[in-house]
């Protein structure tokens, strides 16, 4: 007998959600269902009947799938999910994490940052966006492929940038698919879905969306992204709704990577997760790029204000559905 997860966290990237994942692992009775944080299998088209790498004959009570792709994927990941659960008799039980849009978006964008490392694997496999192909050019012209040191390759590098500072700030590097800084790079995924006229819809409209709505939203407007988004990924209302609207019954849990850290909050996880034992820690937190510089910044947080109070308030919404859904079944 196949064991499915029994919780699944939907997102967001770069919002601890790793930290999480240790934590809840220190527990004798919780597991991974396929032995890593991210498994993504309902992100293949079509998932397997029953994946070899999940458990069998399990007895745990907690299964967790940490993919954090499944929020933003939603068009993939609901119906792999509808069809594999079909048969479940539990609500499935969902977590989110969310976390502040600039600084969560910042993150994403460092972790693309190009190092000389990366650079030079790339240029070597030939396999680089054409704004870098001036950079890869000069890398197989001067010099002598894989006996090209890291320090030489800095040097091309900064010859080829000489102004742009290569830290991880607003104005620093862009990423490898675009070569664009920090700003330039949200306010082009933003332009690309206002610009659509089917795109172009107020967020605080979703909640009130059907389900055919949605996928049609996803479909000419969501199709084509990548890993590498910045905005849609942190304020996915859309995709929240579709799956709000996909399982009317599912259990949430809603936290605040702000507060993901606390004693208390862990307490919460741990008690809609359904775990009885004390809820500590003992990992430390993983630190990366979390704070974003304040220069240049007010359009930044302009450009998500709308969308962060159209994700709150479609958060509020599934709550309260949630709690009339629990009195109701309590009352039969």
């Amino acid at each position: 007998m196949t064991c499915l997860p029994t919780t699944l966290l939907l997102g967001m990237p770069k919002s601890g959600t790793t930290w999480l994942h240790n934590c809840l692992l220190e527990k004798a009775s919780v597991r991974p269902c396929c032995h890593i944080k991210e498994p993504a299998t309902f992100l293949r088209k079509p998932v397997p009947k029953f994946p070899t790498n999940w458990p069998q004959n399990c007895t745990e009570t907690t299964i967790l799938d940490f993919t954090t792709n499944y929020m933003s994927f939603s068009n993939i990941v609901i119906p792999n999910i509808l069809s594999t659960y079909r048969n479940y008799k539990k609500r499935i039980h969902f977590i989110f994490v969310t976390r502040e849009p600039v600084s969560r978006s910042f993150s994403h964008y460092c972790m693309f940052i190009p190092s000389a490392i990366s650079m030079k694997q790339i240029c070597m496999s030939k396999k680089y966006h054409t704004s870098w192909e001036g950079v890869c050019m000069r890398y197989s012209v001067y010099f002598k492929g894989e006996n090209t040191t890291i320090q030489e390759w800095k040097n091309i590098l900064y010859e080829r940038y000489p102004k742009i500072n290569r830290n991880c700030k607003p104005g620093g590097w862009g990423r490898i698919r675009t070569n664009r800084n920090f700003e330039d790079e949200l306010f082009a995924q933003y332009n690309y879905l206002y610009n659509r006229p089917y795109c172009n819809i107020d967020p605080h409209r979703a909640v009130h969306m059907t389900i055919h709505q949605l996928k049609e939203y996803h479909s000419k407007c969501l199709s084509k992204l990548t890993t590498n988004e910045l905005f849609i990924e942190s304020v996915p209302v859309f995709q929240m709704a579709y799956y709000h609207k996909s399982f009317p019954n599912a259990r949430w849990t809603f936290v605040n990577y702000e507060d993901l850290f606390k004693n208390d909050t862990l307490h919460k996880i741990f008690g809609e997760i359904g775990l009885k034992q004390k809820s500590t820690c003992n990992k430390k937190k993983i630190n990366g790029f979390s704070s974003i510089t304040p220069i240049h910044t007010k359009r930044v947080y302009k450009l998500f204000k709308n969308w962060s109070n159209a994700l709150h308030l479609l958060k509020m919404h599934i709550k309260e559905n949630e709690k009339s859904l629990t009195r109701k079944q309590e009352s039969l």
